[in-house]
């Protein structure tokens, strides 16, 4: 990767989301897939992550969901639901734990969740697809940070973890105010499309009691 995540032909934080299935495949000694169908489906509980498991309209499924890539990505390609994407945010909101079941040690999240890059990366304040890696916006473990919302001018709580997706699916997990939001919509990304992220996080801002953590 560039030294200038500007300049990487990638683009920041999907090296890391490619290679991380790679890490699996090593730690698991088995397929990304076969991984997935097993620990998804069983350990968490998300019947709905089973690839071709649903029948899904032809036009909303750029390819066939029941065949197996030649190289799984690390980054993409489940199609599941909005309940099992709801599953998975409250494990991480609930520090690993889901339905009394430890899913990942409370380090693990603690690590994911936590900014990694330098001071000298933030003062580059640069765009990856919708999220921005700038004052108060790190990045974790294949997700964006928000260790500073008065300084990022985001309107949740210190050490929000949050991402978005090219196919029209974001969400954050706040703990500070023990919360956790997930929005799908279907519509590809496009740079015309509006800051939906920003946007719904501002409403549930609004709707928070007066006690809630938020910049002031």
């Amino acid at each position: 990767m560039s030294s200038d995540p500007r300049r990487s032909p990638l683009g920041f934080g999907r090296t890391l989301a490619y290679a991380s299935g790679q890490w699996v495949e090593a730690i698991a000694n088995n397929s990304l897939s076969v991984f997935l169908l097993f620990y998804l489906t069983g350990a968490c509980g998300l019947p709905g992550a089973l690839a071709g498991a649903m029948q899904l309209p032809a036009p909303l499924v750029p390819a066939d969901p029941t065949v197996v890539p030649a190289l799984p990505s690390g980054g993409g390609g489940l199609y599941s639901t909005i309940a099992d994407y709801a599953r998975f945010a409250q494990m991480l909101l609930s520090e690993g734990r889901l339905g009394g079941r430890r899913i990942l040690s409370a380090e693990a999240v603690k690590l994911m969740t936590t900014n990694r890059l330098p001071a000298s990366i933030l003062a580059k304040d640069f765009a990856t697809g919708l999220q921005r890696i700038g004052p108060g916006r790190g990045y974790g473990f294949n997700g964006a940070v928000i260790f500073d919302p008065e300084a990022a001018q985001m309107s949740v709580g210190p050490g929000t973890y949050q991402w978005d997706g090219a196919s029209g699916v974001w969400f954050w997990i706040d703990r500070k105010n023990n919360l956790f939001f997930v929005g799908m919509i279907q519509r590809l990304l496009q740079d015309s499309m509006p800051r939906l992220q920003e946007i719904s996080q501002a409403f549930v801002a609004k709707a928070l009691p007066s006690g809630a953590i938020l910049p002031h």
